[in-house]
């Protein structure tokens, strides 16, 4: 095995090692912080913005993917605050009628619950919900680390028989 080969059966499983890694690390963050919301303090809110933003696809540059827009107001430890959260993790879909479903529970004007971080009174969400972006993250980040760290195993292993 030259030189290059070597390099490269070590230097490309290594980055996608740490793809991995940072997906995974990213995943259990919102989910630890979408578990701890469950038990932070609430207070009412309004809305003060809340429409469907249409996105083209990179992939096809034709079909489109939709992602909720949202702002509400709130007050929390004597300070008026804002947020774009619903949840943690971002949310877009090719299905148009899920996101409008998602923004009919806030429309422009209503009142909300905002669960609030007693720590943190900016970092606010309207659901504490676990997205499915925060499992997709996880899942990722496992096959990403797992199935990147065999090939790393069987490359070294391949180039330590050719020498």
């Amino acid at each position: 095995m030259n030189l290059y080969a070597q390099i490269m059966s070590f230097v490309l499983p290594l980055g996608f090692i740490l793809f991995g890694y940072s997906a995974f690390k990213y995943g259990i963050s919102r989910l630890i912080k979408s578990l701890k919301s469950r038990s932070w303090p609430t207070t009412i809110g309004s809305v003060s913005y809340s429409e469907l933003h249409k996105l083209r696809s990179q992939k096809t540059g034709i079909q489109y993917q939709y992602k909720p827009r949202i702002r509400y107001e709130f007050i929390a430890n004597d300070q008026v605050l804002s947020s774009n959260k619903i949840f943690f993790g971002e949310y877009t879909s090719s299905n148009k009628s899920r996101i409008e479903s998602l923004l009919s529970k806030y429309p422009l004007g209503s009142d909300v619950t905002v669960i609030y971080n007693p720590d943190n009174p900016e970092e606010a969400i309207l659901e504490p919900i676990i997205s499915i972006g925060t499992i997709f993250s996880l899942i990722a980040g496992i096959v990403f680390t797992g199935s990147s760290y065999l090939a790393f195993i069987i490359l070294q292993a391949f180039a330590l028989k050719e020498m």
